[in-house]
């Protein structure tokens, strides 16, 4: 590696960038990243002519051979520099208007060269860029790789997601599908998307076999049918822009993939299938995180056995719409097992806590512990809500700023009140998700699962001790807050 200066019209951008995915040119890239990038790219912008570039984020190329050099990590930076150069570039959009209203004032200090780390090749550079995306501070800043991109980077080191390999493989044989990693990422369903292509009925069920090592094969050897099996999974997936509500459980799952029955490249396909041939489900996840439950067949926390979704019960509300499946109020353990109820949280400490509180016996025997599992689920409410809204970078509120004197949603003075109605309003601004009911009560103290009460829990030397029943109930009440918390979380890649 060397150390260069550059003219940053000899820099091109990358076309297979993990932001930006296949791009045919450098136009299309850049294009693509105004597209994914938003308002962040301004905000980019508005940053390199007030402060410059960063000294300590070095641009990293590699030479081409016709003179230019390909940018593998600073792309945002370089597409920031090309458009202020010519805001044109950006197309007829409001991003190109904001570029030509910050021009005049870039050119009064253009930067046109640059200091870059010229490296052989691109495998050298990625070693460190896998080590520089961990965090993601707004558009002024580092940015983190979302859900998408992390499973784009993940099948380049040979773990593939099952849809991302699907799309690999229409791609190469000549059938892609134009812009579904973009569409994927903007609706933020790729955990989503991986869940349900994590489903056994994939292959057991459509005759469709994925591979980690992204291989993709049909049982009845018809490649072209299987094209269009996958094909058109993944189209109608997008289409329905479905949410975890709709594909919680494991039979919704397979009553997606049954109505693709007639497109089955089974041998002798049937277009009955049997959805209890399923006996388990595989989750993949990216980035590691560990999931909350065994494998196909579970112990609840009493003992007693459930099949992959937990405990069988009927769904249904007697006029044909679906309610979320009851969790076992009698359970000895705080928390509810089974893969219907898993949390996938990425942070490392709210990850360790949430697996301790599986364990957590708060039952009325000797060995029971309800107020810590009371006093827990304050604590555990709080990280995760101030976790949601600094990743997310939710705007803190004005009564927070003016009377409390906080300056982010992690310092001290902001409160829990605070933090659940911003929470709330970013993940239900319409107030019509009836999931989240339970959450929106906290806030009045009438109600046995309150924020006053779980206050009274810690800091109240009066306050009665609760019951295991209550403290299963309290936790259950917030537990569909939790669950979009960390489902909308896992999609941002945080």
């Amino acid at each position: 590696m060397k150390v260069q200066e550059l003219d940053v019209c000899m820099i091109r951008l990358d076309l297979e960038n993990y932001r930006t995915y296949h791009n045919a040119s450098e136009p299309d890239a850049l294009r693509m990243m105004v597209q994914v990038q938003g308002k962040k790219i301004v905000e980019l912008a508005e940053d390199i002519i007030e402060n410059g570039l960063s000294p300590i984020e070095t641009i990293a190329v590699v030479p081409e051979k016709d003179g230019f050099h390909t940018v593998i990590e600073g792309n945002r930076r370089i597409t920031v520099l090309k458009l202020l150069e010519n805001p044109s570039l950006a197309g007829d959009t409001s991003v190109e208007k904001a570029f030509s209203r910050l021009k005049p004032e870039f050119l009064k200090n253009p930067i046109r060269k640059i200091s870059c780390a010229v490296f052989s090749d691109r495998e050298t550079i990625m070693k460190w860029a896998d080590r520089k995306h961990g965090t993601g501070l707004g558009g002024a800043s580092l940015d983190r790789w979302g859900y998408v991109s992390n499973a784009r980077r993940s099948a380049d080191l040979g773990d593939y997601n099952r849809w991302i390999a699907a799309l690999d493989y229409l791609r190469e044989q000549g059938d892609p599908i134009e812009n579904a990693e973009l569409e994927i990422d903007r609706l933020q369903i790729g955990a989503l998307i991986t869940r349900i292509f994590g489903s056994e009925y994939l292959s057991k069920g459509l005759g469709v076999t994925i591979k980690s090592n992204g291989e993709v094969s049909f049982e009845n050897g018809d490649d072209a049918a299987g094209r269009k099996l996958l094909k058109q999974m993944i189209l109608d997936l997008i289409a329905r822009k479905p949410t975890t509500d709709e594909y919680r459980y494991k039979e919704d799952w397979v009553r997606f993939f049954k109505e693709f029955d007639s497109l089955s490249v089974k041998k002798g396909a049937s277009t009955s299938q049997n959805p209890s041939a399923e006996t388990s489900t595989t989750d993949t996840n990216p980035s590691g995180a560990r999931s909350g439950e065994g494998g196909g067949t579970s112990t609840d926390n009493d003992g007693g056995t459930t099949g992959p979704s937990g405990p069988k019960q009927s769904n249904d509300d007697g006029k044909g719409k679906r309610r979320p499946a009851r969790r076992r109020s009698d359970r000895t353990k705080l928390v509810p097992k089974g893969r219907r109820y898993s949390l996938h949280i990425l942070n490392d400490r709210i990850n360790d806590l949430y697996h301790e509180l599986l364990e957590l016996d708060v039952s009325e025997k000797k060995s029971g512990v309800p107020n810590v599992g009371a006093i827990m689920i304050r604590v555990f409410l709080d990280l995760a809500l101030t976790h949601y809204l600094s990743e997310l970078d939710v705007p803190l509120d004005t009564r927070s700023q003016s009377r409390r004197g906080a300056s982010s949603w992690k310092d001290i003075g902001v409160s829990l009140p605070s933090k659940l109605n911003a929470a709330l309003k970013d993940l239900d601004p319409n107030n019509s998700n009836k999931t989240l009911k339970p959450a929106r009560q906290a806030c009045n103290k009438d109600f046995h699962h309150s924020i006053d009460v779980l206050h009274e829990r810690v800091h109240d030397l009066d306050a009665t001790s609760p019951t295991h029943k209550e403290v299963i109930e309290v936790w259950d009440r917030y537990h569909p807050l939790f669950d979009q918390i960390f489902e909308k979380l896992t999609n941002a890649g945080k």
